[in-house]
């Protein structure tokens, strides 16, 4: 009767984790199934554009399955979370298995890969949450977080990694892909011979560990209606579009029209605080001490990134 409990708790989380790869799966089979249609070239940007928003709202909605129903199962059971994290090391090692060795590249690898990204990144992130004490220590967060990412895009591995991927595709997809095409969140477009990577995987970390935290100090992040703490009271699920998405959306869909590779967390951050900040007072609220080390980090980062620029010219 002891373990009963328990055994309630293991099949929750892995029925939650199990649901969130099944919905992604399923739902990449119903796009690669339209892309036997006879699709015009002068309707596939649109297309496209459909898929990434399709796709985004997705990765949204499977988020909010791990946050409501899975969470708190690896709070009561930390070894639980070192489970789960061991399966999304052997999915991905099956996966870079399947791609070096085989050479399989086609949308059911990338749909399975992409599904244990979002779970791996579900997993970091609610446990990154742990560290946090109130809701105004998000905004140095924020800043750190974006301007490291500017800095790496611009004159830092991020920027060696995206060319690397780039000339990769570029030729063709020939050969075993690069590592950094591993860490990839790609979506399968109808009419496109091969799935469109969209952000990588530490986005989409960020992206998580912004909708828990607001989560835990039981603020909305939602534009569509009820908050995560609510739907998680309640144990149901509704249309969830968090602030940050809708910034991370905007930077893939911008890279997408642009054809530039963009950084994606600024765009992120600058959607999340500026509601943050304008709908919760408490985030607002920050300690001198939190005013100084934001502004410590942003001066040294800018600096760096400065530097780097410098150095390149």
């Amino acid at each position: 009767m002891n373990s009963n409990p328990k055994i309630r708790t293991v099949f929750r989380a892995f029925i939650g984790v199990l649901a969130m790869i099944v919905i992604w799966m399923s739902s990449t089979a119903v796009m690669a199934g339209l892309g036997n249609l006879d699709i015009r070239p002068s309707v596939l940007p649109f297309i496209c554009i459909a898929a990434i928003v399709f796709f985004m709202l997705l990765s949204a909605f499977v988020t909010e399955i791990f946050l409501v129903y899975v969470d708190d199962s690896l709070w009561d059971m930390p070894g639980l979370r070192f489970m789960l994290f061991l399966m999304t090391g052997l999915t991905a090692f099956t996966v870079f298995f399947l791609s070096d060795r085989y050479g399989f590249k086609g949308d059911v690898v990338a749909a399975l890969s992409t599904a244990n990204l979002l779970v791996f990144s579900c997993l970091c992130a609610t446990w990154m949450t742990s560290a946090l004490k109130k809701p105004s220590e998000l905004v140095p967060v924020c800043a750190v977080v974006a301007l490291a990412d500017l800095a790496s895009v611009l004159a830092g591995p991020t920027r060696h990694l995206a060319q690397d991927i780039a000339a990769y595709y570029e030729k063709g997809m020939e050969g075993p892909p690069p590592l950094s095409d591993y860490i990839l969140v790609k979506i399968t477009v109808p009419g496109l011979s091969a799935p469109l990577p969209l952000f990588g995987v530490s986005d989409w970390i960020i992206l998580v560990f912004l909708c828990s935290a607001m989560l835990r100090f039981g603020l909305n992040d939602n534009l569509t209606g009820r908050s995560l703490a609510e739907l998680k009271k309640k144990q149901r699920l509704s249309f969830y579009v968090p602030v940050a998405g809708l910034g991370l959306a905007a930077a893939v869909l911008s890279a997408q029209l642009t054809g530039l590779f963009l950084p994606a967390l600024p765009f992120m951050v600058m959607f999340f605080l500026g509601h943050a900040l304008f709908s919760h007072e408490t985030m607002r609220k920050l300690s001198a001490r939190e005013w100084k080390l934001t502004a410590a980090f942003s001066l040294t980062l800018v600096s760096l990134l400065m530097a780097a620029l410098y150095l390149r010219s």
